[in-house]
């Protein structure tokens, strides 16, 4: 899922990535790393501010 919760249908009330998350738990911890991933881990590491 490219955009999950940022999704334009997650903004008009769709309940899609949920019952994503919900029939596939892998997905869950895949977005977690993903976050960890580009924002924890690389947080402050680039020149552009």
């Amino acid at each position: 899922w490219h955009m999950g919760g940022f999704d334009d249908a997650a903004k008009g009330g769709c309940f899609a990535i949920s019952e994503a998350y919900d029939k596939y738990p892998l997905a869950v911890k895949l977005h977690i790393a993903d976050l960890k991933a580009t924002y924890l881990m690389e947080h402050r590491t680039s020149a552009v501010r």
